[in-house]
């Protein structure tokens, strides 16, 4: 059986599972609310967008090579390892004076989130990168910035902005994106577990938090705003980068081109 037909059935499961969370965990309020409209509305016209990125395309047309497939996966395991630590350092920025509910809610995704580091450190050892080799990757540049401005939403802006960043926003994109990289993975036989099972744990994320949408004041819909802006411009870049292009925000970047000096070559003395 293809890990397509798997993860059909495993989306099924994982959202039945994801309708017995408790309402603590899981409210998806009601649309007819004005600022959840503004918020889902512009998320799902920037899902739409990003979709057309050349990475998607890529993973559609399955014309993805396996060398950068494992390229790709190997920068996951980089981020997965930003992204465990992303979420400790949310819950140490929370003040005694913050949101009890959203505080235990971001408590129990982070228990949810460990781990998932060494599910990729597995999928690259299952596909033959070796110990030594995985210990020598470096995250690529805007790997690097993509956890950077995540670190500095969580310092600079308020803890509900921090949510929408990280929960609507990081997990919504997350998911699209292991859904269509496991397509990618398929078409080269690649072991793709950490995937799937990132993809079934993770499936109902992007709807923790809506119930507090209610209550933004003015101030919080507009860093909200932003903040979802900036975060799908830079993933943008960032998935150039993987496939090894010069990073554009729109997606058709260009492959690098390499930078000659026009001086003349010193001889060594």
């Amino acid at each position: 059986m293809c890990i397509i037909s798997l993860l059909g059935a495993s989306f099924a499961e994982s959202h039945k599972r994801a309708s017995m969370h408790s309402e603590s965990r899981l409210k998806v309020h009601d649309h007819t609310d004005v600022k959840v409209r503004t918020l889902r509305s512009l998320i799902q016209a920037k899902n739409e967008a990003l979709l057309e990125h050349r990475y998607f395309r890529l993973c559609q047309s399955g014309e993805l090579g396996r060398e950068q497939m494992l390229e790709v996966v190997k920068q996951l395991y980089c981020f997965s390892v930003f992204f465990e630590r992303l979420l400790t350092r949310r819950i140490t920025e929370y003040s005694s004076r913050g949101d009890r509910e959203l505080l235990q809610m971001a408590r129990e995704h982070l228990r949810e989130e460990i781990g998932h580091a060494e599910l990729f450190r597995a999928c690259l050892e299952n596909n033959g990168i070796t110990a030594d080799e995985i210990s020598q990757i470096e995250p690529k540049m805007f790997t690097k910035a993509t956890f950077g401005y995540l670190v500095a939403t969580i310092q600079h802006e308020n803890e509900y902005v921090t949510n929408v960043a990280i929960m609507q926003v990081m997990e919504s994109i997350g998911f699209i994106f292991f859904s269509s990289t496991l397509r990618a993975m398929d078409a080269h036989r690649l072991s793709a577990d950490a995937l799937v099972q990132h993809t079934e744990m993770d499936e109902h994320h992007p709807e923790m938090g809506w119930d507090f949408v209610p209550s933004f004041d003015d101030a919080t819909m507009a860093d909200c705003q932003r903040v979802v802006e900036d975060i799908y411009r830079l993933m943008g870049f960032t998935f150039d980068e993987w496939l090894g292009l010069s990073p554009t925000a729109s997606g058709t970047g260009t492959p690098r081109r390499v930078r000659q000096s026009n001086r003349p070559t010193r001889k060594a003395s």
